[in-house]
């Protein structure tokens, strides 16, 4: 919880703070003449490597690579021997008298921050310089011996180099990421298969006759294969509901769903003979006509009534 962002953001600067934050003066507190990077023995006004050009006389005397990064790396002192005896002088400074203290700015705020005490050796504080929070049980970590691949980066075994003195990412600090900068690279994606659709077996280049869903030159592969010709449609069954068994085009006395010469399939079928039920498979009687209306009477003669007999 406590300043884990901190020590995540810094770690990558301390391994070589002379080198990779050499430019680095966005301290409020930079270029006043005084050394407040408590790296090198400074006030720790400012935050690692934020206070190069006032901190660069002592940096400049650092003779091990690993110098400056808070953790002793003099086997003579316990450490990992990754520094000659002597070239670690400012992280082995506390630890060569023999005591302990807790002179660290973070120290009795309940947290271990020596980085020897570290299953990744990242810490906020000297080594020797937080015993009171360091004290309660917590174990020294076996460093990582000389000769035998150091993963002690957090960031280790995750497939991708982090040292940055091997043309990593520089999320590690140098030596620390031995396993993932050990394996060769990876063979790099073919150039022009940047696009998300790439690889699928569909070309989707519109400029190569694609689906257009990609942009030009970003589906190589997929339209560098040969097309697999597809059947052409019957000309004139343009229409959607060309070839649903009914016949749509009105100029053929179809329903008119179709424009005119869009639905020829269907159109050409014969029709179904008048009484005929397809489904039933029967012949149903046609409807006897209707009989003829009758005559009109003839209109009557004068004087001569229809209705009544004559004596």
């Amino acid at each position: 919880m406590k300043r884990s962002l901190l020590a995540l953001t810094t770690c990558i600067l301390v391994g070589l703070p002379a080198l990779v934050a050499a430019q680095d003066n966005t301290c409020r507190w930079a270029n006043d003449g005084e050394c407040d990077d408590a790296r090198y023995g400074g006030t720790g006004a400012c935050q690692f490597g934020t206070d190069t050009n006032d901190c660069a006389a002592i940096a400049s005397t650092a003779q091990c690579q690993y110098a400056f990064d808070l953790e002793c790396d003099e086997a003579r002192y316990g450490g990992g021997g990754f520094c000659p005896d002597g070239t670690d002088t400012f992280d082995c400074a506390i630890l060569s008298t023999g005591r302990s203290d807790d002179s660290c700015h973070w120290a009795n705020d309940g947290e271990c921050d020596e980085p020897r005490y570290n299953a990744n050796h990242f810490g906020n504080c000297r080594d020797g310089s937080d015993t009171t929070d360091c004290s309660g049980g917590a174990v020294p970590q076996p460093p990582a011996m000389p000769g035998v691949p150091n993963d002690s980066c957090q960031w280790a075994n995750d497939g991708e180099c982090d040292d940055p003195t091997l043309g990593g990412t520089g999320a590690c600090l140098p030596g620390t990421d031995a396993t993932d900068c050990s394996r060769p690279p990876q063979t790099p994606a073919m150039p022009g298969d940047t696009c998300v659709w790439a690889n699928d077996g569909e070309c989707d280049d519109a400029t190569l006759g694609g689906t257009g869903a990609c942009e030009p030159g970003t589906d190589v592969t997929d339209c560098s294969r040969p097309a697999v010709p597809q059947p052409p449609a019957v000309p004139g069954d343009t229409c959607v509901w060309a070839n649903d068994g009914e016949c749509d085009d009105p100029t053929l006395g179809g329903t008119g769903a179709c424009e005119p010469g869009t639905d020829v399939t269907d159109c050409s079928q014969p029709a179904t003979p008048p009484g005929k039920n397809p489904s039933a498979g029967t012949t149903t009687p046609a409807p006897a006509p209707a009989p003829a209306p009758a005559p009109a009477p003839a209109p009557a003669q004068p004087g001569k009534n229809p209705s009544v007999t004559s004596p």
